[in-house]
């Protein structure tokens, strides 16, 4: 069920700070970076499908510079870094696995239910603004993201609500950019410092821009870099 505007505000701002919320000592990330991740830092074979808005060739340059900033100053924090030419926001997350045979019958089944779906799929814009960049469970930094307005909410998850009768998640939406996969080995706490100066100054660079319907795509991925498009839902 959908959360009330008002409501998914409140759980945002509950986590979403303009301060780089890190343990301070250092960051040892989660487990489930190790599935993505190698021993030299480039990224695993990881398979799965996937729904994402592509982003307009603007807003990823915009997106690329603060990934710039961030492997200039802090590269040892991070792994291999992500391909501009990949960067989207994920509406839904579907299947994973690190072993492609364990979600083959449920990639053909969000595949063909998604396709059935798409006629009811409505062609519309929605207006984004940045807001903060976070740390997101300790896999990965992100950019925050929040609709501009109430009926901008309520139309990004129209779209959602359609590929969660599909395949449905345990957890709330909360829209991001992924900037950047955190080292495997974790970083110390002086890296810590530098990253929470480096956020600290992206923070005060927020802008705005459009998501496009008729770029709401189904995605396979066999990689955290290599994301093939299976087809548009408009």
């Amino acid at each position: 069920m959908t959360e009330s505007y008002w409501t998914f505000l409140d759980r945002l701002d509950s986590f979403e700070k303009p301060e780089l919320l890190i343990n301070d000592q250092g960051l040892e990330p989660q487990s489930r970076l190790l599935d993505k991740v190698k021993d030299d830092n480039s990224f695993k074979d990881f398979f799965g499908d996937t729904v994402v808005f592509d982003l307009d060739i603007p807003t990823k340059e915009h997106i690329s510079q603060f990934i710039d900033y961030l492997y200039h100053y802090v590269p040892e924090c991070f792994c291999e870094r992500i391909r501009s030419d990949t960067l989207h926001l994920t509406l839904h997350d579907l299947s994973n696995s690190t072993n492609i045979s364990e979600i083959k019958s449920q990639m053909e089944y969000n595949e063909r239910e998604l396709r059935r779906r798409i006629s009811s799929c409505p062609s519309k814009s929605i207006q984004m603004k940045t807001n903060y960049v976070i740390n997101m469970v300790d896999t990965s930094l992100v950019l925050a993201l929040k609709p501009m307005s109430e009926q901008d909410y309520y139309t990004i998850m129209e779209y959602y609500e359609l590929i969660e009768s599909v395949f449905h998640l345990e957890y709330r939406f909360t829209p991001h950019i992924t900037l950047g996969y955190y080292n495997r080995n974790g970083f110390d706490k002086y890296s810590v410092n530098r990253l929470k100066d480096v956020v600290r100054f992206l923070n005060a660079k927020s802008f705005e821009f459009s998501l496009d319907s008729r770029n709401l795509m189904y995605q396979h991925f066999i990689s955290m870099n290599d994301y093939k498009t299976i087809f548009h839902f408009i």
